[in-house]
């Protein structure tokens, strides 16, 4: 049934593993990933090139589907703010067993790194453990959110190691270490984003996040959408245009208004 579960995301969502493998494969390895998706923690387990053991907080098992795939999968719910999960993850991580980790704890769409908690890179400095950071890109749709579904890409980043600073005390260590991962997943978030203009990068996010999702409101107090701002984009794109040349440098003075905004990408 795994092994059916496992054909099944790769086909279904398209999921492709980039990067290099070889570091999966240390002696005591520490998987940190994003959050972007409750789904994910099926992604990781399941598509990726070792059987580890995830580790999730207990509100992504929310629903029936997720908790019969969570049957098929080596798992914890465990809360990243509980020093007592330090303690369980290491004697994990000591067997020579991988382990993935969600450091920021909670599902985050906002597609940059929020608040770091200090477990992880406990577990990481006192294990010595080869950290492997795991960027889970999935596009079409907030997976498990909305009905939109894959391609998934899963992006294994360069390997990097967590030590903790000589004749420092507890507290200075946890807040380094806690720094030092934070830096780790925003490399990982900045090299598994397309290199690409603005406009491109608006109608990945109008793709992503639904052309009726409210996005700006200006001082008329009137949400607009995304579909509102790609109309008002290719209207007035138009019209610079007819008046701009190819690669001219054009100011742009305008109060702080929706049209604003649809200004500045028609200018891309």
């Amino acid at each position: 049934m795994k092994t059916l579960l496992r054909w099944w995301l790769r086909w279904a969502l398209r999921v492709r593993v980039l990067g290099d493998p070889a570091p999966l494969q240390d002696r005591r390895v520490l998987i940190v990933a994003n959050h972007a998706s409750r789904w994910d923690s099926l992604l990781l387990a399941l598509c990726l090139p070792v059987q580890p053991l995830v580790v999730f907080p207990r509100e992504d098992k929310r629903g029936p589907l997720m908790r019969l795939a969570c049957r098929f999968i080596d798992h914890q719910m465990w809360d990243m703010n509980h020093p007592l999960t330090a303690k369980k993850v290491l004697r994990v991580v000591e067997q020579g067993r991988p382990v993935v980790l969600f450091p920021e704890g909670r599902v985050v769409r906002a597609g940059n790194v929020m608040k770091v908690y200090e477990v992880p890179a406990l577990i990481a400095m006192k294990s010595g453990a080869t950290v492997v950071p795991v960027h889970v890109e999935i596009r079409g749709g907030r997976f498990g959110a909305r009905a939109g579904l894959g391609p998934v890409c899963l992006r294994i980043q360069p390997a990097a190691r967590i030590d903790a600073p000589e004749g420092s005390g507890a507290r200075d260590r946890r807040a380094h270490g806690a720094l030092e991962l934070s830096k780790i997943l925003q490399t990982a978030v900045f090299h598994g984003q397309p290199a690409q203009g603005l406009f491109d990068s608006f109608l990945d996010a109008c793709e992503r996040e639904g052309r009726d999702t409210a996005i700006l409101e200006d001082m008329q107090e009137e949400p607009k959408t995304y579909g509102d701002l790609l109309k008002a984009s290719l209207a007035i794109g138009r019209w610079v245009r007819r008046h701009t040349e190819a690669g001219e440098t054009v100011g742009v003075l305008m109060p702080n208004v929706f049209v604003s905004v649809g200004v500045l990408l028609a200018l891309q």
